[in-house]
């Protein structure tokens, strides 16, 4: 039986003209260099891409500046009761704005084991469906942005969800961003180091993973490459160290 040999994440088409801005995205391929008449003749039928007038990414990189001053925002306090859906929990904890990743996606975070598994492809730490595209018109724009997710659903989902919360926190982190921009924003990117070290791919060593196996049953290798160029595999303890947060007992206090 013949199999399809493995190819790259497509990502996202991106062309790259004029103002766009690209700066600190991961980069998967360039677009196709087509015939034109002057050159018809002798062209090559092969796909030669190296276009980079058109390029593919698998994820584009916030403004950092913007990233910087969000993450000073005041980002208020919970009840422990709140935020497990139990009436009975004592006690507040203060929320947290984590510079991380969003992965555009309609997904829920539930449950645990399909999160996972996406988790060990893309570190991401949000999912939405809608931002995604005001990130990639402004970056083919060259329009310095970040985007603002306020999380609404939670390990304890269906007992804690609160939309108007989510909303209300991340409404606020906009406000405090407007209110302290400056005259003029940097484009220079966010890199991973700037991410919080609670963020997955902070934690995890990677944003993107080569490649990642897994069944129905839980994740059971990783590779990846590190932003040095080393390829690193994950297996045994070191992936169980990382895959651990995804069991529901840790959900609970």
């Amino acid at each position: 039986m013949r199999t399809s040999p493995r190819v790259a994440y497509s990502g996202i088409e991106l062309h790259a003209v004029g103002d766009s801005d690209a700066e600190g995205a991961i980069v998967n391929s360039y677009g196709n260099v087509y015939p034109t008449p002057s050159d018809a003749a002798n062209f090559d039928n092969e796909n030669d891409p190296t276009d980079k007038s058109w390029i593919f990414v698998n994820a584009l990189a916030a403004t950092r500046e913007l990233v910087t001053i969000a993450e000073h925002a005041p980002s208020g306090a919970n009840s422990v009761a709140d935020a497990t859906g139990n009436a009975k929990a004592k006690g507040t904890f203060n929320n947290k704005v984590v510079v991380g990743t969003i992965g555009q996606a309609n997904v829920w975070t539930e449950p645990l084991s399909w999160i996972e598994a996406q988790n060990m492809l893309f570190q991401t730490d949000a999912e939405e469906n809608e931002g995604s595209g005001f990130a990639f018109a402004n970056a083919a724009a060259g329009v310095p942005w970040m985007l603002v997710r306020g999380i609404s659903d939670t390990p304890w989902f269906p007992n804690a969800y609160d939309a108007n919360l989510a909303s209300d926190r991340a409404a606020a982190v906009v406000e405090y961003l407007v209110a302290h921009l400056p005259a003029k924003v940097s484009k220079a990117p966010v890199t991973m180091a700037n991410l919080s070290k609670l963020a997955n791919a902070r934690e995890a060593g990677y944003l993107v993973a080569a490649q990642a196996y897994f069944d129905v049953t839980p994740v059971s290798k990783v590779i990846f490459t590190t932003p040095a160029g080393k390829t690193v595999t994950l297996t045994g303890r070191s992936l169980a160290n990382l895959t651990k947060q995804y069991k529901y007992s840790a959900a609970h206090p």
